[in-house]
């Protein structure tokens, strides 16, 4: 049985049954889901239909679960070799794997810049208020002040 998501326009999440395409079957992990609608609408260089048979859906989903590809092969009934042909070479699962792991990478870095400005703020109240002699330092250092080394130092 294929998963199929077409990149024009066709819904990622479940369709009312009246609607549903019999052949097609929304992705059972919402990350999938997420990936799929963020699909480009406009073309860029993509197939035009990104289709995944049972075997294919069970190893990505477990592989977007966290698990390695070992264990997403055991899952999908392939053989690890199977599995990671999919991920390098397959253009719809590689696409789709590719993409997932890219949402996956923006949302911890977005996490991180809502950390910056706390962090900073530790700098701040580790220097002014503790005196800390190594977050000085570091601070000095991050900032490029006193870079020179000691042999310079002594040449002049």
């Amino acid at each position: 049985m294929d998963t199929s998501h077409d990149v024009n326009g066709i819904p990622a999440r479940p369709l009312p049954v009246e609607d549903r395409d019999s052949n097609a079957i929304a992705p059972v992990d919402p990350h999938l889901a997420a990936v799929v609608e963020a699909l480009p609408q406009d073309g860029r260089a993509l197939p035009r239909q990104l289709v995944l048979d049972a075997a294919q859906q069970q190893a990505l989903d477990w592989l977007m679960g966290g698990g390695t590809i070992s264990e997403a092969a055991e899952v999908a009934g392939v053989a690890r070799q199977t599995v990671s042909r999919w991920v390098n070479h397959d253009p719809a699962f590689s696409w789709l794997y590719r993409q997932w792991q890219e949402q996956i990478r923006n949302t911890a870095e977005a996490r991180m810049l809502n950390l910056a400005d706390a962090a900073v703020e530790n700098v701040i109240a580790a220097i002014r208020e503790k005196n800390d002699l190594r977050a000085s330092q570091f601070l000095l250092r991050l900032l490029g002040i006193g870079a020179r080394s000691r042999r310079d130092l002594t040449r002049d």
